[in-house]
């Protein structure tokens, strides 16, 4: 529910070779952010922790008894062993399953409008969101109107520290994610 979506980490469960220790989020503003969070939903300090582990530790952090839930990001393949692990630990879990589907474009009395909804799903979550459009299937009679409007859109967001007023995107999750795009753009 909405309670749910709103919150978010206080600490960074970080894997250390085959054992789990808690630590502090890193920085000044994961630190804001977390205290922003946890008074927004009224949550007591450190009952929400997030967890980025390794695939071949997934099976042992799941079944570890102070899991009491997962949530689980990622594709179709990996999300079966974790629904799997998950359910023979009665544990509930949240699967965000990626298909990253196309956005199909054929027919609209204002495209500059639906090229800006499309801007906002492609690029929600400095476009880390693996269920969110990548490609664009546009019908000729809308592909400049389109693209014009698509690309005025992408432009006009303001790109910087997220915690910073009026920043409407914020930097990627990790280095991983920096060489991916520069991949992508190279």
């Amino acid at each position: 529910g909405e309670l749910g979506q709103r919150l978010r980490a206080v600490e960074r469960v970080q894997l250390r070779s085959r054992h789990l220790r808690l630590g502090p989020r890193r920085g000044d503003v994961d630190a804001a952010h977390d205290d922003l969070r946890h008074r927004a939903v009224g949550a007591p300090e450190g009952v929400f922790q997030t967890l980025h582990a390794a695939t071949a530790d997934v099976e042992q952090v799941i079944r570890d008894p102070r899991i009491q839930a997962v949530s689980f990001t990622g594709s179709d393949r990996a999300g079966a062993v974790v629904a799997s692990i998950a359910v023979s630990e009665i544990k509930p879990a949240v699967l965000e399953l990626g298909g990253n589907d196309p956005a199909v474009v054929l027919d609209s009395k204002d495209v500059p409008s639906v090229a800006q909804k499309l801007v906002g799903l492609r690029l929600a979550n400095a476009g880390q969101v693996c269920t969110s459009p990548t490609r664009f299937f546009v019908h000729e009679s809308h592909y400049e109107r389109f693209t014009a409007a698509f690309i005025e859109t992408a432009q006009s967001i303001r790109v910087g520290n997220g915690m910073d007023e009026g920043v409407q995107m914020g930097p990627v999750a990790n280095d991983r994610r920096v060489m991916a795009l520069e991949a992508l753009v190279s």
